[in-house]
């Protein structure tokens, strides 16, 4: 799959959740650091129901694109992540996002936010 097309799966995964209602969303292009993953998507969800809501509903859209994605992580535990191999998907509540800050560590790379 080429990036042009990851990247359009980051943007329709953006749009759901921009749809669900969470907040600060933010894509990363990881394509110049790492052979990984090509792109890194972090929102805000309100609650651990919000974060399981958001993320059955990216997974839901997704479903039949691309192969089902890993989930790991608890929604009560402040931090859940799809991994759908050519990008990966953090939901935060936001003590935990708070916490990590991974922004800061992606900062200086290619990003952009949804509204």
């Amino acid at each position: 799959m080429d990036k042009e097309q990851v990247h359009q799966f980051v943007e329709n995964a953006a749009d759901i959740a921009v749809q669900k209602k969470a907040r600060d969303v933010v894509s990363f292009d990881l394509t110049s650091i790492t052979p990984l993953f090509d792109f890194q998507l972090i929102m805000t969800c309100e609650t651990p129901e919000h974060c399981r809501a958001t993320a059955n509903e990216i997974a839901r859209e997704l479903k039949g694109k691309l192969d089902s994605p890993r989930m790991e992580g608890e929604p009560e535990s402040g931090w859940l992540v799809l991994d759908f191999n050519f990008f990966v998907i953090n939901l935060f509540l936001e003590k935990a996002r708070d916490y990590y800050r991974l922004e800061r560590i992606w900062g200086d790379l290619p990003q952009k936010s949804y509204a």
